[in-house]
């Protein structure tokens, strides 16, 4: 038995018969080598490292843990923490020193398993008797040159060459290995060892392929499965649709060929847009002296603006004419009368189109600068009201464009609720300037009888909803097909795709996880 002692070789009850100086050389000698004595030190050091690397190791461990859950609270770190009457130079080298006390215990425990490791197969490999594998160390020699296991009994003849005689108090030679019997070194690579680990290799390399087969067969199963899963919970555009019929006037129940307010809208944009070409037909190019030729309302009927720069008087110059032109041009033909009716439709559901192997959130829910677009025409109907005195025809387009407010606060879809309260900040705002020039109570009057029509804004949480359901339908398109999960990672296409519709942003790289995560 060996005790918390240096001398290594008392742990060896083979040793026990050579004094300490003999273990001293013959723990030397075994322990040599420079290939065997290098591999020994790495380790050493590999070990020293790892054991000043516990602590920060197990403090990150148990960070990462904490953050997912896994631990109710901060155990390690509040062990670690300074107390509040410790100097931080006083923590850190008491620190210091822990770490690196545990980094040489790892170190010195490690090269001592080594050593015992190293001496155990020299001493089952060195001076044994071939019947029963008995130490012969220290035992007497014959004159014959022969040695007798006093534990079978078989005689071993000593070789000269595999060993040293060395005399015993009484002029008896003993046998004792010898330096270049301990350096020598044994041939492991025999043909029956070669044959046994080339069995055990294969039948090695044979479970792993059988594990990684069943293990690669269970995870495509399992993907599959995921995917025949997420198929079946995908919306679709059918979802969104249902929302935005839910959201119309409970009070109204349209027949199946009532008016559409979305499609008397595309009949709409393309009537104006066949009333620009015709009226500016020579306007081939949209950049005139370098400064951008677009006709629209926000240039009808503009207030002063004591703060406009150069360049801004000049575009206002450039496209103000134009724009009253075509605003007299929309009230002949009839586009104003269209956008009433269009307002005041029974139904106001968008159709959302889905292609093949979509998903909602990478679809063009519409094109809800078309109404922006017809709220600014309404604002300079409003100013040109405003100029006029005409208090009737200002509330006639008020109400108009808060109808078109409406129309975009009954589709599920986030953007058209912003879009909505942009344009109702375009009203108020025409409102504002309205009857900071117009403040009789013809004007209080018909300002209040619109606003009060359009007290009630629907649900609040229905684009949310809407954005429930696209970001449902979008992870279900993610995992419905196996080739963009297959290896738990976002694969390239998938990365492109999310990229297109999170603002260029995409995802980051790493674990994907699984469809109910």
């Amino acid at each position: 038995m060996r005790l918390v002692t240096r001398k290594l070789w008392r742990a060896f009850p083979e040793l026990d018969r050579f004094d300490d100086e003999q273990c001293r050389r013959f723990v030397r000698v075994a322990a040599s080598g420079i290939v065997a004595r290098g591999a020994r030190w790495v380790c050493v050091a590999v070990a020293c490292i790892f054991g000043c690397a516990l602590i920060p190791m197990l403090s990150t461990v148990e960070m990462v843990c904490a953050q997912r859950g896994w631990l109710k609270g901060r155990v390690l770190t509040g062990w670690l923490g300074r107390p509040a009457w410790m100097d931080d130079l006083v923590y850190v080298a008491i620190g210091l020193v822990v770490m690196f006390s545990i980094g040489a215990l790892f170190g010195a425990v490690t090269r001592d398993i080594l050593l015992r490791l190293r001496l155990r197969k020299v001493l089952r490999t060195r001076g044994r008797c071939a019947g029963c594998t008995y130490f012969l160390g220290g035992l007497p020699v014959s004159p014959e040159m022969r040695v007798v296991c006093p534990e079978c009994g078989f005689s071993t003849e000593v070789d000269r060459s595999l060993g040293e005689l060395s005399g015993g108090e009484a002029g008896a030679a003993r046998f004792a290995p010898s330096d270049a019997v301990i350096r020598a070194s044994n041939p492991w690579l025999t043909a029956q060892r070669l044959w046994k680990w080339t069995k055990r290799g294969a039948l090695g390399l044979a479970a792993v392929l059988l594990l990684a087969g069943v293990g690669w067969g269970w995870h495509e199963w399992r993907i599959h499965k995921q995917a025949a899963r997420a198929v079946a919970m995908k919306p679709g555009a059918a979802a969104l649709m249902e929302l935005a019929v839910q959201a119309q006037a409970p009070a109204q129940v349209p027949s199946p060929d009532a008016a559409n307010a979305f499609d008397l809208l595309a009949a709409l944009v393309s009537k104006m847009a066949r009333l620009q070409a015709e009226t500016f037909p020579e306007e081939a190019s949209f950049l005139q002296n370098g400064m951008y030729f677009y006709p629209g309302g926000e240039w009808v009927a503009q207030r002063p603006n004591p703060g406009e720069d150069e360049r801004a008087a000049k575009e206002r110059a450039l496209n103000e004419p134009p724009s009253m032109k075509l605003i007299e041009e929309f009230e002949r033909q009839g586009v104003f009368s269209d956008m009433r009716a269009m307002v005041d439709a029974p139904v106001a559901v968008m159709a959302i189109p889905q292609p093949q192997n979509q998903h909602l959130l990478n679809v063009m829910l519409g094109d809800y600068s078309k109404l922006r677009q017809f709220a600014r025409w309404n604002g300079g109907r409003m100013r040109l009201a405003v100029r006029q005195d005409d208090p009737e025809r200002f509330a006639e387009t008020h109400d108009m464009t808060l109808g078109l407010v409406r129309m975009l606060e009954k589709q599920p879809v986030l953007l058209g609720r912003l879009v909505a309260i942009a344009v109702e900040a375009l009203v108020y705002g025409e409102v504002r300037g309205a009857l900071l020039e117009r403040h009789d109570a013809r004007w209080l009057d018909a300002c209040e009888r619109v606003l009060r029509k359009y007290e009630d804004h629907g649900s609040r949480s229905l684009p949310f909803e809407g954005e429930r359901v696209s970001t449902k339908d979008s992870v279900c398109w993610v995992f419905s097909d196996p080739a963009r999960t297959r290896l738990g990672k976002y694969s390239p296409a998938l990365l492109q795709s999310t990229r297109m519709w999170m603002g260029g942003s995409g995802l980051p790289d790493g674990r994907l996880g699984g469809l109910d995560e």
